[in-house]
């Protein structure tokens, strides 16, 4: 069987807060990609709590951060940063292949986190 592409998924807990704004995860996009040799498309995409009833965003941590998505010539990079738990979640998907060890390590390093789980798959 044919694979066409793979995918990254990488949940980190104890993260440090302080690296979970737009500016920063900017910048994670910008090295993340040069290290695995992925060519960005445009810019970041961002939302928060944009839409959510300030009082429920209050009361859910799990709602309390920044999501990001940054478009790869051949597919994306997500992050889901909560900022309320100290967790962030990445998912790189790819047609091109990458370094799946030397981007998780350098996504746990920059966000400062402990390693939750890591999940590579083939896409067929």
């Amino acid at each position: 069987m044919t694979t066409y592409g793979k995918e990254l998924l990488l949940d980190m807990h104890k993260c440090n807060k302080d690296l979970m704004t737009e500016e920063i995860i900017t910048e994670y996009f910008k090295t993340i990609c040069n290290l695995i040799q992925m060519e960005p498309v445009g810019k970041p995409i961002f939302w928060n709590a944009e839409g959510i009833d300030p009082e429920e965003y209050e009361n859910s941590p799990h709602l309390q951060g920044v999501s990001a998505l940054q478009w790869i010539k051949t597919s994306s990079i997500v992050v889901h940063a909560i900022t309320g738990l100290g967790q962030v979640y990445v998912n790189i998907f790819s047609c091109k292949n990458f370094d799946c060890n030397l981007a998780e390590g350098y996504t746990i390093g920059f966000f400062e986190g402990i390693k939750a789980s890591c999940l590579v798959t083939d896409r067929m």
